[in-house]
């Protein structure tokens, strides 16, 4: 029997580099962005700065803005609704909803490594965030199934049609992305649980306005 010691095991040599790869393509797409602009920051030139190849760029992210935004931090969408679920006692389904948008790029995009030159650039371009919106709604049906799982155990909308839960999450990505677009035009950078604050304020607010 192997024995514990209570340590957690190393990554390999080879997910290192991996790891260290996508860093060095983030930094410099953001270092160039910011030097240059938005236009001046381009695959090839993000490539070349990194020392990769253009391929290998799109080995590690599927667009330029994926790259500025460091979205290779993004959780992966089944640890996010595992972590979700086990502490959505005493949470509405609206707030499951938020939270699961949130958990799935907040914490990347508003905590992630180099913070506060993140914020600079998606304060000069607040459109980068439609990167952060895609992978909100690539998770969507992931993110519905849950909220379908909890409504059957709480024993609520049996009787629904099950797009209930689809409509929901794009109210609840309307008004986490509002949230997000808001702390970019902030003086001041903002938490994950700030943002998911606030977007549960906007949904509500919204709901009790349209009944």
């Amino acid at each position: 029997m192997q024995e514990f010691t209570g340590r957690p095991e190393e990554p390999g040599l080879r997910e290192r580099k991996r790891v260290e790869t996508r860093r060095r393509i983030a930094d410099a797409a953001l270092d160039l962005a910011l030097e240059l602009g938005i236009d001046g920051a381009t695959v090839e030139a993000i490539s070349a700065a990194a020392d990769v190849s253009p391929r290998t760029f799109f080995n590690y992210f599927e667009s330029k803005d994926e790259a500025l935004l460091g979205m290779h931090d993004v959780r992966d969408a089944g640890d996010v609704v595992a972590e979700v679920l086990a502490a959505a006692d005493g949470l509405t389904l609206r707030q499951v909803a938020v939270r699961l948008l949130v958990e799935r790029v907040g914490t990347a995009v508003v905590q992630g490594g180099r913070r506060d030159e993140r914020h600079e650039l998606l304060h000069r371009h607040p459109h980068l965030f439609a990167a952060a919106v895609r992978r909100i709604t690539d998770a969507q049906d992931a993110f519905a199934a849950a909220l379908r799982d909890v409504a059957r155990e709480r024993g609520v909308l049996s009787g629904a049609d099950p797009a209930w839960a689809d409509v929901l999450l794009a109210a609840a990505a309307g008004a986490t992305r509002v949230a997000m677009k808001e702390w970019t035009v902030a003086e001041q950078t903002a938490p994950a649980d700030q943002i998911e604050e606030r977007a549960n304020a906007l949904l509500l607010q919204a709901w009790e306005n349209l009944e």
